[in-house]
C-alpha cells in the first residue's frame, strides 16, 4: 500500500509559531519528582464527562482528556502534524479513500480489560458518529470500518476527505470501551459521569457544583518523550469556582495551584500576575484560530445589505478593541496583510480598517442617511454571558456605530437562549461570538455551508446561502494537492470577505497560570492536551 501525505501533515511549523519555544514555556528550574497532587480551578461544573458525546471544549475536553485517548492527535508542538496515540501507525492509500491503523499492543481501560480494535470501530460508528454534536458533519463519510485482527482498523471513506485524520484527534472522538457501551443507552449510560477509559488518570470522585477527583493510572501504557513513566501526579481535583475574581484570588493564595486556559483570567490581569511572586503565567496564540466574530443576519433588511455590512465594518477599530479589551494580548484576526485564514493559505484578503467617512458614504448609498437628529437606524447586538471579553467589544461598538448614526441595543442571553434565538431561529441583527476555523479550514462548513443554517450552537447563523460557496466549501475539502487546496481556500477567504456574512475581529491569546513550583505543563498547540507531564519540581509542597 502506498502511503501519502495529506495537507493537514504537510502545514508548516511557521504556521503555528507563536514566538516563544516549547522548552522556554514548559521546562522550569529543578528536578521533576513523582507523586502530590493538582489542584486546579475551573469556572463551570460540567454536563457529564465523555468528550464522545459532549463536546464542551472549554471544560469538558479539558478535564476528560485526563481520562480518555484518541486514536492519533494534533501535535503539541504546533507544527500542523498529527502524532500517534492509541494507534501507533497508520497508511493512507494512493486515493487517500483508505486508511490502515495499527494500535499499540498492551493497552488496557481502567477496568483491567484489554482495549483492541472493537473499541475503536465501535467508538467511532457507535458512539462518536451518532452522538458528538458534529459526528455526523464527521463521520458520515465513512463507507466501511473492518478489524481483520485485535490491532488493525481499516477505514474506508466514501469520498476523499482531506481532513480525515485529524477528525480522530479526542476532541472529536475519544475512544470509549465497547463492554460497557454496546447495547446501551449510550447518552444516558452511568458511564458518562464515571467514565472508565485508557488515559493516564483514573476517575475516583465527582460531587457535583464542588469538585472532581481523579487518580493515577498505574498502568498507564504511554511514556514521555524520554521515555519517563507516566504520568507524574498521584492525583489531580478539579475544583469549581464560578466567580472569576475568587479563582483568582484562590491561585494567589495557594489553595489552588492552575487556571486552565479557559478565558476566565481577564487580560488585564496578566501584567499584575507576572509580577505576582510564585504564580507563572505563559500566553501564546491559539492553534485553533479561535476568533472573535461579528456575525450579520442577512435575512434582515439592513444587515442584509452587502453596503451596510461593509459600512458597519469600516465602523469597527481592531486595534482599539485589542489595546482596551485585550490589554494588547491578541491578534487581529483580519488586517492589511492577513486574512482570518491567511495562516492556512499564506495569502492576504480584502480588509476593512477603520474609516467613519467611508462608513458614512455607504450608508448614504445604501438609503439610510441621518435624520434631524443625527440617527440612521438602530439594531440589537445579541452576545451571551460566556465571555466578559462579549460584553466588552459591545460596548466599544455602541460608542463607535453611534458617530455614524447607528444605534446599538445590546441584548445578553445565556448559551441555551442564545443557541435558540441566534442559532436556531436567527431572531437577531448583530452578534459576537468565537469561532475556530482551524487546525483545517474544512472547519469553515459548519460556519459557512447553506445546509448549516440553523442547524444550532456556532452553526450558519447568518443565513449565508451562496451556492458558489457552497461548491468551494465542498470541493475543498476533496483537494488533494496542498498547493492547490490552498489557493482554493484563498479563493473561499476572498469570498467570505466580500460577501462579509460574518467579520473576523481578533484572536485572543491563550493564558496558563500556575504555581511556579510546577513544570511541564503542555503548553503551545491546544489547551486539549493531557496532563500526564506535569510535576511538582524538586520536592512536594505540604498540602499537595
Amino acid at each position: 500500500m502506498k502511503s501519502i501525505f495529506l495537507p493537514l501533515l504537510m502545514l508548516s511549523a511557521l504556521v503555528w509559531n507563536t514566538g516563544v519555544s516549547y522548552a522556554q514555556t514548559t521546562v522550569a528550574a529543578g528536578k521533576p519528582v513523582y507523586g502530590g497532587t493538582l489542584m486546579a480551578g475551573m469556572p463551570l461544573d460540567l454536563r457529564n464527562l465523555n468528550a464522545a458525546i459532549f463536546n464542551a471544549t472549554r471544560t469538558g475536553q479539558l478535564v476528560s482528556v485526563n481520562l480518555f485517548d484518541g486514536l492519533l492527535r494534533h501535535s503539541t508542538w504546533g507544527d500542523g502534524k498529527l502524532t500517534p496515540e492509541l494507534a501507533k501507525s497508520w497508511k493512507v492509500s494512493s486515493d487517500g479513500l483508505m486508511y490502515t491503523f495499527d494500535l499499540e499492543r498492551g493497552v488496557k481501560w481502567h477496568d483491567g480489560k484489554p482495549f483492541t480494535s472493537a473499541d475503536v470501530k465501535f467508538g467511532i460508528q457507535g458512539i462518536c458518529l451518532p452522538h458528538h454534536p458534529v459526528g455526523h458533519l464527521n463521520f458520515s463519510n465513512i463507507g466501511s470500518i473492518d478489524t481483520p485482527d485485535d490491532y488493525t482498523v481499516v477505514i474506508k471513506l466514501k469520498t476523499f476527505d482531506a481532513a480525515f485524520l485529524g477528525r480522530l484527534d479526542p476532541k472529536w472522538c475519544a475512544i470509549a470501551p465497547k463492554h460497557l457501551y454496546d447495547g446501551t443507552d449510550i447518552p444516558n449510560n452511568k458511564y458518562n459521569w464515571a467514565p472508565v477509559g485508557t488515559g493516564p488518570f483514573k476517575f475516583k470522585e465527582w460531587v457535583r457544583g464542588s469538585h472532581m477527583i481523579f487518580e493515577k493510572n498505574e498502568n498507564y501504557w504511554q511514556k514521555g518523550p524520554n521515555g519517563e513513566r507516566l504520568p507524574f501526579l498521584d492525583r489531580l481535583v478539579f475544583r469549581v469556582i464560578p466567580d472569576e475574581t475568587t479563582l483568582i484570588s484562590s491561585l494567589e493564595s495557594g489553595s489552588i495551584d492552575y487556571i486552565p486556559p479557559l478565558d476566565v483570567v481577564p487580560s488585564s490581569e496578566i501584567p499584575r500576575l507576572n509580577k505576582t511572586k510564585g504564580i507563572k503565567t505563559v500566553t501564546w496564540p491559539y492553534a485553533n484560530k479561535d476568533i472573535f466574530f461579528l456575525f450579520y443576519n442577512m435575512a434582515r433588511p439592513m444587515t442584509g445589505n452587502v453596503d451596510v455590512r461593509h459600512a458597519l465594518a469600516y465602523l469597527v477599530d481592531t486595534q482599539d478593541i485589542i489595546t482596551r479589551v485585550f490589554s494588547g494580548s491578541a491578534n487581529a484576526s483580519s488586517s492589511r496583510d492577513v486574512g482570518f485564514i491567511t495562516w492556512f493559505t499564506g495569502t492576504s484578503a480584502p480588509h476593512y480598517g477603520y474609516d467613519l467617512k467611508r462608513a458614512g458614504d455607504l450608508l448614504d448609498k445604501a438609503g439610510y442617511k441621518k435624520d434631524k437628529d443625527g440617527k440612521r437606524f438602530q439594531l440589537n447586538l445579541t452576545i451571551t454571558t460566556e465571555s466578559p471579553e462579549f460584553l466588552q467589544i459591545a460596548n466599544l461598538l455602541k460608542t463607535s456605530y453611534a458617530r455614524a448614526g447607528v444605534v446599538l441595543d445590546i441584548k445578553v442571553y445565556d448559551a441555551a437562549a442564545a443557541t435558540e434565538r441566534v442559532y436556531k431561529k436567527l431572531d437577531y441583527d448583530l452578534h459576537i461570538q468565537t469561532v475556530a476555523v482551524g487546525p483545517d479550514p474544512y472547519l469553515l462548513s459548519k460556519t459557512w455551508h447553506s445546509s448549516n443554517i440553523g442547524a444550532g450552537w456556532i452553526t450558519n447563523a447568518s443565513g449565508y446561502k451562496n451556492p458558489k460557496m457552497d461548491q468551494m466549501l465542498e470541493e475543498g475539502v476533496r483537494i488533494i494537492d496542498v498547493g492547490t487546496r490552498k489557493a482554493a481556500y484563498a479563493a473561499i477567504q476572498n469570498v467570505l470577505m466580500k460577501d462579509l456574512p460574518m467579520l473576523p475581529i481578533a484572536s485572543s491569546l491563550k493564558v496558563f497560570v500556575f504555581n511556579e513550583q510546577l513544570g511541564g505543563f503542555p503548553i503551545g498547540y491546544t489547551y486539549r492536551e493531557t496532563l500526564a507531564g506535569v510535576h511538582w519540581l524538586n520536592a512536594i509542597p505540604k498540602g499537595r
